[in-house]
């Protein structure tokens, strides 16, 4: 795999591998680059035909993640094999769309990710780190969510000609979503900055698109050497405020209790201003 940096700060991998991750940190190293992968989950406003594409995408996500696993224990029954997502890619899911079509309307991404979901299930039963993977249902929360991944340009995000934030998604086209307090258009449209995926998920009337992102920050270098001489430690205790300092030296913080200094004063006026109050609807009412 190569790395290509470009003037404006973007960059572009290219070639293919296993574990791509693994694969772009070493051809990040040789500009003492390396990826962060990290996301960012913001609320969507999807309008009504959107929310008809939304529900449709989740039951058909369902439908091929339960055939998909009931074929794997019927194949391992009868034939005692493993049956892996690329063959039933291959053989079983086109089989499948023909007999039900309403399987050819959403993105075709979707179905990538819910077999790798169904992967990962049987992959976390057999290292003991959950149970006998169960059938999707759309009364749990990961039965009204569905993963779609970038090729393209299938997701963007824009500033609409209103000024609001939208986020393009296949199929599904501009939908509006809500940017968080402190983050503008510009912090996700930046050169360098690049979308993977996009998880768009149901909960009760709420929608929310969950979006993974990749970038390239300079290599972090870990400190292999300190002195504990050097750490700083912080107690914080009741009857002292904290204690503070290294292995030759503790610095005492006293307690100013503030509270119990002013609680005194604070009585004092709140009896004052109950006294002002009553005073003040005592002279209404005399009259």
């Amino acid at each position: 795999m190569e790395l290509v940096l470009k003037d404006n700060g973007d960059y572009a991998f290219s070639g293919r591998a296993v574990n791509i991750t693994k694969e772009k940190n070493k051809a990040c190293a040789v500009f003492g680059k390396q990826v962060l992968n990290y996301g960012c989950v913001f609320e969507a406003l999807p309008d009504k035909g959107q929310k008809v594409f939304f529900a449709k995408s989740f039951g058909c996500k369902r439908v091929v993640e339960n055939h998909y696993l009931e074929t794997r224990q019927s194949v391992y029954v009868s034939e005692k094999r493993t049956l892996t997502s690329s063959e039933y890619k291959k053989t079983y899911l086109p089989a499948l769309k023909k007999e039900l079509s309403y399987l050819c309307e959403p993105d075709k991404f979707i179905y990538d990710s819910a077999l790798i979901d169904a992967d990962n299930a049987y992959k976390n039963f057999f290292e003991g780190r959950a149970g006998f993977p169960k059938f999707v249902s759309k009364n749990k929360p990961n039965g009204n969510s569905y993963t779609t991944h970038y090729t393209n340009g299938n997701i963007r995000i824009f500033k609409g000609k209103d000024g609001l934030p939208y986020i393009k998604l296949p199929k599904a086209g501009a939908v509006r979503f809500i940017l968080p307090k402190g983050m503008t258009i510009e912090d996700l449209t930046r050169p360098g900055l690049h979308i993977l995926r996009a998880t768009v998920k149901k909960n009760g009337k709420r929608y929310t698109v969950s979006v993974g992102f990749e970038t390239l920050v300079d290599k972090i270098v870990p400190v292999k050497d300190i002195s504990i001489r050097e750490v700083i430690g912080i107690d914080v205790g009741l009857k002292d405020f904290c204690h503070y300092g290294t292995t030759d030296e503790k610095v005492s913080v006293q307690n100013p209790r503030w509270i119990k200094l002013h609680a005194k004063r604070l009585r004092r006026l709140q009896q004052s201003l109950s006294r002002k109050r009553y005073d003040r609807k005592k002279h209404k009412g005399s009259k």
